[in-house]
């Protein structure tokens, strides 16, 4: 069974934050070109006026990593607990998948693991989460759905719901790692430092089998390490990372020709995305 729990529970881990949208490539005139739509908002939860050119469409579809608001009930897919609430389990003890594909659960002794420990299997977390890509982390129900990662039981202050869990029909909860974008010096070095908010937080994570440049892509860790997934929301294309700055000051460019260095609109302006000029 803990062979079964661990395989199922430490499936490879895919994400729904997206850098989505049109580009502005360094040097011009902000104002005069359309951003790319991160989905994205400030730390705040606010959005830039909408008379700057800053703001995504409101009907974008796009999930910004504010409060989310999400229900936290995909768990309820699963039977007899919830790996999500926890629902179906006693005190002690946490709801582990054990069947993704017939979507069963079952409810196992509680571990000492809390919320970004590193662990091999679900026996090593607390109540309320599950071992994922490594770490003992908060199940969630989608993109937006931060409410669920804040909450109890296990979640943590300023956890986004971002990393889809390939084959479970649930995404997990992460908390920022403060990693280098344009360095990628993730401790594990297969990787990849990707940014997840406007106020400049990173996060390592672990790329997809197969991911690789300028596939399309849809999610965190849609593509390979250092590279980022950008383009219209759920329509993205995986794109090297750059820096605009070192592009305006004359620095030496990281895009193969013809590609050029562009900003990533709600990212801070050190990180861009090598794109395709314009005709």
């Amino acid at each position: 069974m803990s062979k079964m729990l661990r395989s199922a529970a430490t499936v490879a881990v895919l994400s729904a934050l997206t850098a989505c949208g049109p580009m502005e490539p360094a040097g011009r005139d902000a104002a005069a070109d359309a951003r790319i739509d991160t989905g994205v908002n400030a730390p705040d939860g606010s959005n830039p006026p909408a008379d700057t050119g800053v703001n995504p469409p409101a009907d974008s579809g796009v999930n910004p990593p504010g409060d989310g608001g999400g229900s936290g009930t995909c768990g309820a897919a699963y039977s007899p607990c919830d790996p999500v609430t926890n629902r179906g389990c006693p005190a002690g003890q946490a709801c582990a998948i054990s069947n993704q594909m017939m979507r069963m659960s079952t409810c196992i002794p509680a571990g000492r693991g809390a919320f970004g420990a590193t662990c091999m299997g679900p026996e090593e977390c607390q109540e309320g989460l599950g071992c994922i890509g490594g770490k003992c982390a908060r199940w969630c129900c989608g993109s937006g759905d931060n409410t669920t990662c804040r909450g109890m039981p296990g979640g943590r202050p300023g956890a986004i719901c971002n990393i889809d869990v390939g084959g479970t029909g649930l995404f997990a909860c992460s908390l920022p790692d403060n990693c280098d974008v344009h360095q990628q010096n993730c401790m594990t070095a297969t990787n990849s430092c990707v940014p997840i908010g406007a106020d400049g937080t990173t996060q390592c994570v672990a790329p997809i089998a197969g991911a690789m440049p300028g596939a399309a892509c849809s999610s965190l860790n849609g593509c390979p390490r250092g590279h980022v997934c950008v383009g219209p929301a759920g329509m993205g294309t995986c794109r090297q990372v750059c820096d605009p700055t070192g592009m305006a000051m004359g620095m030496f460019s990281s895009c193969a020709a013809p590609m050029m260095c562009s900003r990533i609109n709600g990212f801070p302006m050190n990180i861009g995305a090598c794109t395709t000029p314009m005709m």
